[in-house]
């Protein structure tokens, strides 16, 4: 797992997470899969990831768009929109509400 919303992808700006995904292919060289984050602010940046396509990563790690509220609807559209954008396997996952500090 590279790039996960727990770690590096909120500090990293788009061109520093594509070359860690990059890079994180590179180094595995076909040894053990490689699942992408492509955690996002948003719908359209999560469905951007065409570097993730044609055999790079192995999978994605979908979360739901960050700091963004969404009822049921709006989750099942977002993680649509993705799968429909970028063509491979996608994990998802939605970290549910929590109280943010003040």
């Amino acid at each position: 797992m590279v790039v996960g919303t727990t770690g590096e992808s909120p500090t990293v700006d788009v061109e520093e997470h594509e070359l860690l995904i990059t890079e994180a292919v590179k180094h595995a060289a076909r040894r053990i899969p490689v699942i992408a984050g492509t955690g996002a602010n948003s719908t359209r940046e999560a469905s951007s990831w065409r570097l993730l396509e044609k055999g790079r990563a192995d999978a994605s790690l979908t979360g739901r768009a960050l700091l963004q509220q969404a009822d049921q609807e709006g989750l099942y559209q977002h993680f649509k929109a993705i799968a429909e954008a970028v063509d491979m396997p996608h994990i998802l996952y939605n970290v549910p509400d929590a109280p943010w500090p003040t």
